[in-house]
Parts: C-alpha cells; structure tokens; sequence
C-alpha cells in the first residue's frame, strides 16, 4: 500500500509538472486563464458527482443492506441509533490526524493562502477537508 507522505508527493510533482507545461506553450494571459478555468470547471463537476455518489453509496449501505441484516432479529432501530455517534468518531479520528491547517472553514483558508503564501496550498489539505 502507499504510504500518504508518498502520495502527497506525487501529486506535487504532478502538479508542478501540469504547471511547467503550461509555462512552456506560452499562451496568452487570456488563453490560459480561459483553459484553467474550464479545467477547474470540469474538475469540479466531476468531483461533485463523485461526492454525491459517494453519499449515495453510503447510504445504502448503512440504511439498506446493512438495516436489512439487523431487521430480522429486532435490533434495527438501535441500530440506526448508532450511525450518527460512528459518523462522529470518525470525524475526530479524521480531526486527530489532520495537518493543523485543515481545521477551520475551507473559505477562509483559501483566502489566507492566497495573501499569506502567494496561493500555495498543499494538496493534502484538499483530502482532510473533503473527508
């Protein structure tokens, strides 16, 4: 498996690779910004949907195959009862482990990046706030 400070890596050099090929076409401000913009634009649509279909998945799992296994004896109201208090230590599993700048609204954040580092975010901070 790999290990997440391998994974972090390669999505910067990715990133830096995507950027310095950019750099070499040498387009116009406008050409490029158009193509980032419909880039992001199309990433964006795209993770929508994933996200929404992972809730989706979820759901199913926890409401109707796993509800359907606790029906027959009784237990699936108690059962119910519990997703929301797993749903919460997981959350603070995630917050224990989490870099300290992912805590906080994702907004702000980004507002900070750009004044304060020059628009840097690191990509892991996009994973601990998506989770």
């Amino acid at each position: 498996m790999i290990s997440y400070a391998t994974l972090v890596e390669r999505i910067d050099k990715a990133r830096l690779a995507i950027v310095d090929r950019l750099v070499k076409l040498d387009l116009s401000q406008d050409l490029l910004f158009l193509f980032l913009a419909s880039l992001v634009g199309i990433s964006s649509g795209y993770g929508a949907v994933l996200f929404h279909e992972a809730i989706r998945l979820v759901t199913e799992l926890l409401f109707v195959h796993l509800h359907s296994l606790y029906a027959d004896q009784g237990w699936s109201m108690y059962v119910v009862g519990l997703y929301p208090a797993l749903g919460g230590l997981v959350a603070g599993i995630i917050a224990q482990f989490a870099p300290p700048d992912a805590k906080g609204h994702g907004v702000p954040d980004v507002i900070k990046a750009v004044i304060a580092r020059g628009g840097y975010m690191r990509s892991s901070l996009a994973v601990f706030k998506t989770l």
